[in-house]
């Protein structure tokens, strides 16, 4: 059965719809034909960093209420055929999306295309729960900060339980983590947390840690994904996403002892 990918985090600005992107990109330069769902109903930007916005005509909400096909609101990628979007709508609210055309809709996806990968917004509201009774895996994005991963540790028991919750359906979703702007000169000054720190603290798997890089910003401006970049981080993306598909990459090591916001590190 076709994967389904839900890129989530419980803080904003961790650097979640960049990694969502460029894991759609790597999977379709791979072959696999993908589609990427932009879900953050309001706020919509996946569009804008693929340089499809005056492409977009229709979205889901226009699907759900009958104004157009599934096959209209999607657009495909011209510079990458095997990738599509089905973005969201950028004026109606997130509760606006019901629960039963959400899970019909990406099992209708599930039948067309190789991954379907969710951009969540961020936050555990609406959205959060629609895909949550979807997906097959949750990736959860953070930085290496007590803020972040507070809210990271909170995403992640809320996937555990609503997991649980799910008879009959495939399993408990599989959990991978990814930490974001890891600065080592910080790590190696105990100025910030490593990676294995954050994700025994969290306990979830470590999917793999992106530096620092200049090479990101620049991506954005030229509206390019990371992993079609020309520094260090397209190498790490592409490692996390391999990982992600089941190769095993040995994950380089930033080992330290520290505790994070109050909490001993889980043995």
């Amino acid at each position: 059965m076709t994967p389904v990918w839900a890129v989530v985090s419980g803080k904003g600005g961790v650097g979640k719809s960049i990694i969502a992107v460029s894991l759609a990109v790597g999977l379709a330069s791979r072959g696999h034909r993908v589609v990427l769902m932009d879900m953050d109903t309001g706020l919509r930007n996946l569009d804008l960093m693929l340089g499809l916005e005056n492409r977009v005509l229709f979205d889901l909400v226009d699907v759900m209420d009958e104004h157009a096909t599934l096959e209209q609101a999607l657009v495909v990628d011209k510079q990458r055929p095997n990738l599509s979007l089905l973005s969201t709508s950028q004026i109606a609210v997130p509760s606006a999306i019901a629960a039963t055309f959400f899970k019909r809709l990406v099992n209708m996806l599930r039948t067309r295309f190789a991954y379907v990968i969710i951009d969540c917004p961020s936050g555990v509201g609406h959205t959060f729960t629609l895909c949550m009774d979807v997906i097959t895996d949750a990736i959860v994005v953070t930085t290496s900060d007590d803020i972040a991963i507070r809210d990271a540790d909170r995403v992640v028991g809320m996937i555990r339980s609503r997991g649980a919750e799910r008879p009959g359906e495939e399993g408990p979703t599989r959990l991978h983590l990814i930490i974001n702007r890891i600065r080592p000169d910080w790590v190696a000054r105990r100025m910030q947390y490593p990676p294995e720190v954050v994700a025994r603290t969290i306990d979830a798997p470590l999917a793999g840690a992106l530096l620092e890089d200049d090479e990101v910003p620049r991506c954005l401006i030229a509206r390019r994904p990371i992993i079609e970049g020309d520094g260090k981080t397209w190498e790490t993306m592409d490692a996390i996403l391999r990982r992600l598909m089941g190769e095993n990459i040995p994950l380089p090591s930033m080992m330290g002892e520290r505790r994070l916001f109050g909490k001993r590190r889980r043995q």
